[in-house]
């Protein structure tokens, strides 16, 4: 049984529109293999290339998503002064859109730069908001498994955030947010994890287009299904939950899966979804204080092709 403790967040509440000309412009990753100016000219110009957000990233001024995750994980090592550094074990980083510098190893540059030198460092990236459970259901296997870590750091940054399952760069929205904890096998005051699951819905859907609505339907019963195990095996029923927190920027899909779960409504606000990898760690850093000991919450997690991850956790 691990615990999931010291959540330290950022988050500016500065978020601002994307226009379209900014987003073509930081689309860099875009153009790597165009070699002459009459390729790049052709894709700048095509619609394919102004429609495809996903490898848009934010440029210009401020901390980059690799300063706000070393920031906010100092923020955790400091909140356990009695931890050594050769006590944690690896580091965890995730995040949804890439970083300002297309070279930087953000995973690599936290263990050098929080002098971890016995931390493996790896990275999610492409799990979109489903990322950071998929990163702690990793950080349980390597607390329980053989590996037998005592501490994992679990981190997640972003400045790209999807205000909603949008094609349109313009939907994008520019912030910083940030937010880290330690996953620790000792017992610690935070939030126990009684059971993660990560899985996969296979669809033809692409991630660039609306889903039907029947294949948005089927999608919920999938994740209701993956819910509705996770409750009976830790002998839960909906009532039980002081909150269920989702981060999917996806109202419709949302709305489908608590029916499918009848989960209803949540005894205690959840934080207002977007999409980005901190956010269950920000809601859960928001819910402390409202939630009561011994008391268990729901989070889930669907990412746009087709990734469902959810975990149960109680506040201890």
């Amino acid at each position: 049984m691990a615990t999931l403790t010291a959540i330290a967040t950022h988050d500016a509440l500065t978020y601002r529109r994307m226009g379209i000309r900014r987003a073509v412009l930081s689309r860099h990753a875009n153009l790597g293999d165009c070699w002459t100016s009459r390729d790049v000219l052709q894709r700048l110009l095509s619609g394919r290339f102004a429609r495809r957000s996903s490898s848009a990233y934010p440029i210009g001024r401020g901390p980059s998503a690799a300063q706000l995750a070393v920031a906010v994980s100092r923020r955790v090592l400091q909140d356990l002064p009695g931890l050594t550094a050769d006590e944690v074990g690896s580091v965890i980083y995730c995040h949804t859109a890439i970083d300002q510098t297309l070279s930087d190893s953000t995973a690599g540059r936290l263990q050098f730069d929080l002098g971890l030198p016995r931390a493996n460092p790896f990275s999610i990236s492409q799990s979109h908001n489903a990322g950071l459970l998929v990163g702690l259901d990793i950080a349980l296997g390597l607390v329980d498994g053989p590996e037998a870590n005592a501490n994992v750091l679990l981190v997640a940054s972003d400045k790209l955030l999807y205000g909603g399952p949008s094609d349109d760069s313009r939907a994008l929205m520019f912030g910083d947010v940030a937010a880290a904890a330690m996953v620790s096998r000792e017992a610690r005051p935070g939030w126990q994890v009684d059971d993660v699951r990560v899985r996969q819905f296979d669809t033809p859907c692409s991630a660039y287009a609306a889903w039907p609505a029947g294949d948005v339907k089927a999608f919920a019963e999938f994740g209701a299904e993956v819910v509705g195990a996770a409750l009976r095996d830790t002998g839960l029923a909906p009532l039980d939950l002081a909150a269920v927190v989702t981060t999917t920027p996806d109202a419709a899909l949302v709305a489908a899966r608590y029916r499918a779960a009848r989960l209803g409504r949540p005894r205690a606000p959840a934080r207002e979804a977007r999409a980005s990898s901190p956010d269950l760690l920000i809601a859960l850093a928001s819910l402390q204080a409202s939630v009561a000991r011994n008391a268990p919450v729901l989070a889930w997690s669907a990412g746009n092709n087709g990734e469902f991850a959810c975990g149960v956790m109680t506040r201890v």
